[in-house]
């Protein structure tokens, strides 16, 4: 029984190993294959990398501030087109207000400013 043991230990070390080996051997082609094809990409890509992120950077400044523009100018009209079918009710709203409030003052209209620890 031991040595099937010791048979299997073996077989599966072997196993490994074998499959380690073929591991090695496939990378080892895939760099031989695939690096010059890197290195050629990376030449001829690297020119338009550039490019790209010049004319990407020209691009944000020149259109960055239209966008911010446009956007506070879309706010506005939005909170006009949402506050004028809303103003009757927020006139009642505030006159409601008004009236609930009436003439008492503040809480902290007695209260006195913190002093400093130093005085």
């Amino acid at each position: 029984m031991i040595e099937l043991t010791v048979l299997a230990v073996i077989g599966l070390g072997l196993f490994l190993l074998a499959l380690t080996v073929l591991g090695l051997v496939i990378r080892a082609a895939f760099w031989v294959v695939l690096l010059p094809l890197r290195l050629i990409f990376g030449l001829v890509l690297l020119p338009l990398v550039l490019v790209k992120s010049v004319l990407g950077g020209l691009l944000f400044v020149v259109a960055g501030p239209l966008i911010a523009f446009t956007s506070i100018v879309a706010v506005i009209i939005l909170a006009g087109i949402f506050a004028v079918p809303l103003a009757p009710v927020l006139l009642l709203l505030f006159a409601a207000w008004m009236i609930g409030r009436g003439r008492r003052p503040a809480l902290s209209a007695g209260l006195e400013p913190p002093r400093l620890l130093s005085s």
